[in-house]
């Protein structure tokens, strides 16, 4: 048997935390601050920043050289 308020409060903190996921994911690409710097201002870990950075592919290692940028070199 399952228990339909628990699956709505799994539901709903799944949301919060896409919505927290979300806040970092646009910090890391947009704002150029230190993963340190972003971790302070949310009040989460330096980690939990790389870990959402890694996951959403958007982390400071990330980038991909484009095919311009190696014609040129």
């Amino acid at each position: 048997m399952t228990n339909p308020k628990r699956n709505r409060l799994k539901d709903a903190m799944d949301a919060v935390r896409e919505v927290f996921y979300d806040s970092i994911e646009c910090r890391i690409r947009y704002s150029g601050r230190s993963y340190a710097a972003i971790a302070s201002e949310l009040g989460c870990s330096e980690q939990l920043v790389f870990q959402v950075g890694k996951m959403r592919q958007c982390g400071r290692n990330s980038q991909q050289t484009t095919t311009t940028e190696v014609a040129d070199e």
